[in-house]
């Protein structure tokens, strides 16, 4: 079965935050840095059980 994952307005500014950051300091680690991290997003559509419940997750 695959989910759908939804990343938050949140989230996604936090991310660009980082993102640029990392691109002033090393753009070609910036870029993998990105990469790296919306292929990790992707596994969770196959394997959602594989990270813990953040504890933020009361509130939602």
């Amino acid at each position: 079965m695959t989910f759908q994952v939804k990343i938050t307005p949140i989230a996604e500014s936090q991310i660009e935050k980082v993102y640029c950051w990392y691109r002033e300091q090393n753009p070609d680690f910036a870029d993998r840095w990105f990469r790296g991290l919306m292929n990790k997003i992707a596994t969770l559509q196959e394997k959602p059980q594989r990270c813990t419940l953040a504890v933020e997750s009361e509130i939602f």
